[in-house]
């Protein structure tokens, strides 16, 4: 089981050359300090092995996309259709770190850098907001998001491989432990609402599915937005 408090902060910015055309930039950081243990259920007396490893994270990403209306001008409700592309790198340093508490079993574990290139391509369908009554007070915004994603370094056994040893008998060599990443193809949908409520309120939600090449899994979330 493992836990972890992560601290963060990023820069994002929007550069609209045009009308149609907007081009999003972030930058950020991450700082993680976790905790976990390990069970050793048939060893060790049953002890668990647990350590406090600590890490740090970098995203700098790109995206740009491009606004084509489907809908007439004079249409009371307007349809866009959101074409976009963009790339993102992720770094992630691990320090090393050594387990305690299950004595000879104890683990030392090498630090570790892990790295991601990721690719997108993809679409965002939406419309301007519906209205639900007839002040105009509350309203309804729905959107539909598709997108091919390409990791070109997930296939790296480096980036999902760690190294260790036992802290009581260290010259007895090291070894890899190799794990597994979501793969190098992904291919998600994501849809969503926002309920606006009042001149200051609103509400949303989202429900998403992805499919990548060693699994799938959903996501959905929600929540209010209030503007001061």
């Amino acid at each position: 089981m493992v836990t972890s408090k992560v601290n963060s902060a990023s820069l994002y910015g929007v550069y609209k050359p045009s009308s149609q055309w907007s081009v999003r930039g972030l930058v950020g950081y991450a700082n993680f300090n976790s905790t976990g243990s390990r069970n050793l259920a048939f060893v060790g007396g049953g002890s668990p092995a647990q350590a406090s490893p600590s890490g740090s994270g970098y995203t700098v990403a790109l995206n740009a996309d491009y606004l084509v209306h489907l809908s007439k001008p004079t249409a009371s409700t307007q349809v866009f259709l959101k074409p976009f592309v963009g790339v993102a790198w992720g770094g992630y340093q691990q320090s090393a770190f050594t387990e305690s508490g299950a004595g000879g079993l104890n683990l030392t574990v090498q630090g570790k850098s892990a790295n991601s290139l990721v690719g997108t391509l993809g679409f965002e369908l939406a419309s301007s907001p519906i209205p639900l009554n007839k002040a105009n007070t509350v309203s309804i915004t729905p959107r539909l998001a598709v997108a091919y994603q390409v990791d070109a370094l997930a296939n790296d056994s480096g980036v999902r491989s760690v190294t260790s040893s036992l802290d009581s008998a260290p010259a007895s060599g090291s070894f890899q432990t190799q794990g597994e990443n979501r793969g190098v193809n992904t291919l998600a949908v994501e849809g969503g609402v926002d309920l606006k409520v009042s001149s200051t309120t609103s509400l949303y939600a989202n429900l998403g599915y992805e499919a990548f090449s060693n699994g799938s899994q959903f996501t959905y979330g929600g929540g209010v937005k209030v503007r001061f």
